[in-house]
């Protein structure tokens, strides 16, 4: 049997295929600009491993829906934008009705093993890549800090006993191609932000500074290590940082996609118990909603 998994990156796109034992027996990497306009033929290789589940690219992360019953809401909430437009993930999760077995994962924010008051307005945690990294680590540890230095985001996932318990994700953490959370006074003297305003570049110095400030309080905190990873892993100055010939959260989502199913790895769907949406917690008022969804 074999189980499929994605991470949909920034600058790359990748496509694990998993066995029973959660051994990688298949992997593949695209541009992801070629992603989107290859869609239909990646759909294809992946229906050509006859996968007995396949995780979906998720976005900000919705619980184990089924690819069948996505829907255009259901688009909204894991991209967060207007779901009748293009876009790479937008584009696969329609296309993903298709794909038999198929299923979307959480991001952090939908955990359950989160607390409760550390997800108050906010809804990017981490997003469902992130998840997938964390539960490809939780295959060699029980606890750590994993730090996320990818080529456009930074993220912080929080593991202890194999469960995530905290989280700051890439719009809240600032990075090499995200502000990070913005000053209120500054939001409010802004007037209405778009996407195209939050996602650029942040001071590099100061994206280290914030990332290991947290990282290390963690680590101290819960006696674990710092685990970095991300295509700029080698510009965090301190953690553990592994060379894997693959993306691990593509690998990641394919141990989602054999724990899901109920193969070798289906110990690890305790920490993965989640429910809800991303804007389950959010109090302020979202305005744009109703205009993205056509309403």
């Amino acid at each position: 049997m074999t189980f499929a998994g994605f991470d949909p990156g920034t600058v790359s796109t990748a496509l694990a295929v998993v066995d029973d034992n959660c051994r990688l027996i298949r992997y593949y990497e695209w541009n992801s600009f070629k992603f989107h306009k290859d869609v239909h033929e990646i759909v294809r290789l992946l229906k050509s491993f006859r996968p007995k589940a396949v995780a979906l690219p998720s976005g900000f992360g919705l619980p184990f829906v089924k690819g069948s019953e996505i829907d255009d809401e259901k688009i909204f909430l894991m991209s967060l934008d207007d779901p009748r437009k293009d876009g790479p993930l937008r584009s696969f999760l329609r296309i993903s009705r298709t794909i038999e077995n198929s299923f979307t994962i959480p991001g952090v924010v939908e955990l359950t093993s989160v607390p409760e008051h550390r997800k108050f307005n906010v809804l990017d945690m981490g997003t469902a890549d992130k998840v997938s990294s964390a539960i490809f680590y939780m295959t060699m540890y029980e606890s750590f800090v994993l730090v996320e230095f990818g080529s456009a985001f930074t993220a912080v996932v929080v593991v202890k006993n194999r469960k995530i318990i905290d989280g700051f994700g890439g719009t809240i953490l600032p990075g090499y191609g995200s502000l990070g959370c913005i000053d209120g006074e500054v939001a409010q003297l802004a007037g209405p932000l778009g996407k195209s305003d939050i996602y650029k570049p942040s001071n590099p110095t100061r994206v280290i500074e914030i990332t290991r400030m947290i990282a290390e309080w963690y680590s101290t905190k819960i006696g674990a290590p710092i685990i970095v990873s991300g295509k700029r892993k080698e510009e965090f100055p301190v953690g553990i940082k592994y060379s894997f010939p693959f993306k691990e959260a593509a690998v990641g989502a394919a141990i989602i996609a054999n724990a899901w199913y109920g193969s070798r790895c289906s110990y690890l769907m305790d920490s993965l118990r989640a429910e809800g949406t991303p804007l389950d917690h959010v109090t302020l008022p979202l305005r744009r909603i109703q205009e993205l969804l056509g309403e």
